[in-house]
């Protein structure tokens, strides 16, 4: 027989023994104690208590001799019943309460019974998991917002490429940090930078964010967003008034206007000498609008050598600046001599020659232009160091979306 000392008999826990592997159950139960019968002689002893309120207990007893009842004493040491309330929720979260006593899983919201002491709260639903340990004393009854241990999610919207972005609550500073990279994604129509359709920031506590975001070739953009536990929310990038978009936007839409004349094509897809209306139509002019017009495709020509030499030899801005006086040589080849020859018709000159097969002659000559914003001067240095290490984000893998 087993007497236990210091039971709350109105709320008695359970006692078992093992023997070996096998757990035997009691006999009888009673207020003067737990009774076994029929236990196997000479084999090692060992009771187990657990129970509301109780401090579990594993203790070692000494082997029974055959045919004798034995007393043996049990001090139970008791800690009292708190209650823990989850209060509620909405979505699908599979809250765990781990105490003294037992494991509960998949409890609801509502009032709990549980063991005086440290109590682990557990919580996982669709943005992540997290947990909590609260003390609850004898008699205390304490509320749990299980929303704010799980983690929330905002995803950044218009995210250039090639940005950094430096975060964290706004009263805590920027303490996490992430490359975003050059994925594929479509080109911004404006300045010819990829442009991420969804950038995801996860493992968020509930409150209010600040971040900065770098971009070498568009500069610094800054903003805040709101988190909140357990939920995904959205937040769209504001960069089209950054430092260097004006800058970024000359310089792509200089590069579109020549490959469009490199094509033969004007802005429509027409002929880039006249256009798609007088495509067949042939147009008198004298020999000085000839000529004109060769002068100038000349200097296209010797802009582009130029161009050329300047990138292959890393000198980028004067690069630029070829570049973009060859766009403005190639509108002169084109509206310069187009206009000559056009007042020539009207005056009546005899010399007569086909613009459309002009132009496309020369246009087959020549080669489109690649796009690569980042061989451009870039306004901030490429690299920039940022608030914090990169390491601050601990390590998680976000996959941006492109769509």
């Amino acid at each position: 027989m087993q007497v236990l000392e210091g039971v709350d008999w109105s709320q008695p826990p359970t006692v078992s023994l093992a023997v070996g592997e096998e757990i035997v159950v009691p006999y009888e139960w009673g207020s003067k104690g737990v009774t076994f019968r029929d236990l196997p002689p000479g084999q090692p002893l060992e009771a187990r208590l657990v129970g509301p309120g109780y401090v579990p207990l594993a203790q070692q007893l000494e082997a029974q001799p055959p045919g004798e009842a034995v007393r043996a004493v049990i001090e139970a040491e008791y800690k009292g019943l708190g209650s823990l309330v989850l209060e509620p929720w909405q979505g699908s979260y599979v809250v765990t309460v781990v105490d003294s006593f037992r494991r509960r899983e998949s409890l609801q919201p509502g009032t709990h019974q549980v063991n005086a002491g440290r109590v682990v709260v557990t919580v996982s639903g669709k943005t992540g998991s997290g947990s909590r340990t609260v003390v609850v004393g004898n008699g205390q009854t304490m509320s749990l917002d299980v929303t704010g241990l799980v983690p929330g999610q905002v995803t950044l919207t218009q995210v250039p490429a090639g940005s950094t972005i430096s975060y964290g609550l706004t009263d805590r500073g920027l303490d996490r940090v992430l490359e975003v990279g050059w994925p594929e994604a479509p080109l911004d129509p404006d300045v010819g930078i990829p442009v991420l359709a969804a950038f995801p920031l996860q493992d968020l506590e509930t409150g209010s964010y600040s971040y900065e975001l770098r971009q070498p070739w568009l500069g610094v953009m800054r903003g805040e967003f709101f988190a909140v536990g357990g939920e995904v929310g959205a937040h769209k990038v504001v960069w089209k008034d950054a430092p260097g978009v004006e800058s970024l936007s000359t310089a792509y839409q200089a590069y579109l206007a020549q490959a469009q004349a490199s094509k033969g094509l004007g802005p429509h897809g027409g002929r880039a000498a006249i256009g798609v209306g007088l495509s067949t139509v042939a147009v008198a002019g004298t020999a000085v609008a000839l000529l004109r017009g060769i002068t100038a495709q000349g200097d296209v020509a010797t802009l582009t050598e130029l161009y050329d030499a300047a990138l292959a030899e890393g000198r980028t801005e004067d690069a630029n600046s070829h570049y973009l006086n060859r766009s403005d040589a190639r509108k002169a080849a084109t509206l310069g001599w187009a206009g000559s020859g056009i007042g020539a018709a009207l005056s009546g000159v005899s010399l007569v020659f086909t613009v459309s097969q002009f132009g496309k002659a020369k246009a087959d000559k020549g080669e489109a232009p690649v796009w690569d914003p980042q061989a451009l001067p870039p306004v901030l240095p490429v690299g920039n160091p940022t608030a914090a290490p990169a390491e601050a984000n601990d390590g998680q893998a976000v996959q941006p979306t492109t769509e």
